[in-house]
């Protein structure tokens, strides 16, 4: 067996070179290169369903992050003024970027912070800050030490120094949704499929509650004309190496998506070809993978979003027709068992589509499958 999977291996390296397949492809090649030289170890941490709790954590998270990056975008600092460590805000009443001087207004004697002029402006453009403020300094901001730019809130905001002005927040990359939701908020690739990831948490957890589901795809993942593509992705993925509920939970989700209008055939037909074409990939780190397969593609071969000639096409694209041919039985299997066995007939089992098969797999091959199975 070993010198068959050196030279295998020789192929996929070869594979894994080649820039004439496309960037995911040689991605593939080289993850099976890299994982069979680490000893063939899990590439993928297995989740396991969030709790309610752990999901409203989450999103206290996610707020308190966007909260934390709007603050860092305003300019205010800390103003001089108040009692003992230069209270007041900045840009309000204590100086743009006030010191740590403060003053003390219970005293009307005690000399105030600063200088004043005979209008009672204390610290005005005066940078050394320090002493004690009056009480009548309390509502200028008296007392506020290194202050630049230290002014009455009678005479008009500070100048803003441009070249202390720290610059805007890069915003990061997020996939354009031309005609999306008015106003609404476009998430990134990585914000979509965090909100996918609770929105199947969400559903196994309450109930699989389909208008909560539609409901939240609508507010949550709407206005990206990829979001959908994405969310496939994501849960093909994931379906191939998670447990037997959550893998159902995220295949009733697709069907509910598509059949209320949420998802469209592209959005199912591009992650569907990719993990056809990959399947054997996914079989190294988990052996039933085809069957998960086959647990996908039923619901959309029996209402028609797939169809045997596209089966059949991505299918070929496999190098080991021992693959080929468990692509085809698992999917007639898991069509019978999720849609009966009229269902499988119907869509396997016509002229056209026996061609297809036939051409495929070769038409001993198929025929042996059929009298099993159909």
């Amino acid at each position: 067996a070993a010198p068959y999977m050196q030279a295998y291996f020789q192929k996929i390296h070869v594979l894994g070179e080649d820039k004439s397949l496309s960037s995911r492809s040689r991605f593939a090649y080289q993850d099976l290169i890299d994982m069979r030289s680490k000893g063939w170890k899990l590439r993928r941490k297995v989740e396991t369903a969030k709790t309610l709790e752990e999901i409203r954590k989450e999103a206290e998270r996610e707020e308190r992050m966007q909260q934390q990056q709007s603050q860092q975008n305003n300019y205010g600092g800390r103003g001089g003024g108040g009692r003992g460590r230069g209270g007041g805000r900045g840009g309000d009443k204590g100086g743009y970027r006030g010191g740590r001087g403060g003053g003390d207004y219970r005293n009307d004697n005690r000399e105030s912070g600063g200088r004043r002029d005979n209008r009672g402006y204390d610290n005005q453009y005066d940078n050394r800050g320090g002493g004690r403020g009056s009480r009548n300094d309390r509502n200028d901001g008296g007392g506020g030490g290194r202050g630049n730019y230290g002014y009455s809130p009678n005479r008009g905001p500070p100048p803003m120094p441009s070249s202390r002005m720290a610059p805007p927040p890069v915003a990061p990359k997020i996939l354009s949704a031309p005609g999306g939701r008015s106003g609404g908020e476009q998430f990134s690739k990585e914000k979509i499929e965090i909100r996918a990831k609770n929105m199947r948490d969400e559903f196994m957890n309450e109930g699989r509650d389909e208008k909560e589901l539609l409901l939240t795809m609508d507010e949550n993942l709407g206005g990206n004309e990829k979001a959908g593509n994405i969310i496939v992705q994501l849960y093909a993925d994931k379906s191939m190496d998670c447990k037997a509920p959550e893998r159902k939970a995220m295949n009733d989700i697709l069907v509910i998506l598509y059949k209320a209008g949420k998802l469209t055939k592209s959005d199912i037909e591009g992650p569907m070809a990719d993990m056809v074409e990959f399947i054997d990939s996914f079989v190294v780190d988990s052996p039933g993978a085809i069957g998960f397969l086959g647990e996908m593609l039923a619901p959309f071969l029996d209402m028609k979003v797939l169809d045997i000639k596209w089966l059949c096409e991505k299918t070929a694209l496999l190098m080991n027709k021992k693959d080929q041919k468990e692509v085809i039985h698992k999917a007639i299997l898991e069509m019978k068992k999720a849609c009966g066995d009229g269902s499988a007939r119907a869509v396997f089992g016509g002229p056209n589509e026996v061609k297809a098969l036939e051409q495929l797999l070769g038409a001993g091959e198929f025929q042996s499958i059929a009298a099993q199975c159909l």
